[in-house]
């Protein structure tokens, strides 16, 4: 049987693993990666889809940060600032990801997207 101390590191260690490939896959979407590869050469409506993924992967690896992490870490951190936070990143994780997903089901029907 694993000890308590032993799979809540473990825990710790791979949230904080998850959080940073998030938010690091984020700000690459962001800035640098769609012009490395030059995709918006190929196709210069990508830019504004590309920055909202990066901004929604940003705001994940911030909420998998907060809720396996900083919670464990700081369990008597301020309650209203740490909901605010959370609450804050769960909008922009929905918000992306539902006008994400409304992008590709419009491209995937056909329409138009500009």
């Amino acid at each position: 049987m694993v000890h308590r101390g032993v799979s809540s590191a473990l825990v710790l260690v791979l949230a904080t693993a998850w959080s940073v490939s998030l938010s690091v896959a984020g700000l690459g979407l962001m800035t640098v990666i769609p012009a490395q590869l030059g995709l918006l050469e190929r196709f210069p409506g990508l830019r504004g889809p590309a920055w909202l993924l990066g901004v929604t992967l940003l705001a994940s690896g911030h909420l998998v940060f907060v809720f396996f992490v900083a919670d464990r870490l700081f369990p008597s951190a301020v309650r209203g600032l740490v909901w605010w936070s959370e609450v804050l990143a769960c909008i922009i994780v929905i918000g992306g990801s539902a006008w994400l997903m409304g992008r590709i089901a419009l491209w995937l029907l056909g329409a138009p997207v500009a």
